[in-house]
């Protein structure tokens, strides 16, 4: 029997990353609510926010904690992972998870890390370089034109 569980999202994340070590090395835990729209048959436009808790190890954990925020825009790659945890009250509760297994951050620069001035212009094209008279090239744009004619001393 084939089976497959993978995930790609791409969303904002609906709170801070929180970091924790674990036996198996760094871990960050944090939300992603991803945001669809469509019309139905009459043209009316629904919108609707689905959210998805995550959870990172290792290097991707380390990425999320170190660069990323509450509202940053993340895309992810990783795998479900269903869970039941029974409560100290004696209940049953269902976890669902995205154990996420790449992650790559989708948000340009803050704009606060902009320079205020505008890009620098390009810089002037360089000069050529001088030759010595006997190793420049002419072309007949550059002859006058007493020199244009060719001789037969040219050969």
């Amino acid at each position: 029997m084939v089976s497959f569980n993978r995930v790609v999202l791409a969303g904002n994340l609906t709170r801070d990353p929180e970091a924790r070590g674990s036996d198996s090395g760094p871990r960050a835990t944090t939300g992603l609510a991803v945001n669809s729209s469509w019309r139905d048959g009459k043209g009316v436009l629904h919108e609707q926010v689905d959210f998805f808790s995550l959870v990172a190890f290792k290097k991707s954990a380390e990425v999320l904690h170190q660069y990323a925020k509450k509202g940053s825009c993340v895309l992810v790659e990783g795998r479900m992972q269903a869970r039941y945890v029974d409560t100290k009250q004696g209940d049953r509760r269902f976890y669902t998870n995205v154990v996420v297994d790449h992650v790559q951050l989708l948000d340009r620069r803050p704009q606060e890390s902009l320079p205020d001035a505008p890009f620098p212009p390009p810089p002037s094209p360089l000069p050529e370089p001088a030759l010595p008279p006997s190793t420049r090239r002419r072309t007949s744009r550059s002859r006058p034109d007493s020199e244009a004619a060719i001789a037969e001393d040219d050969f």
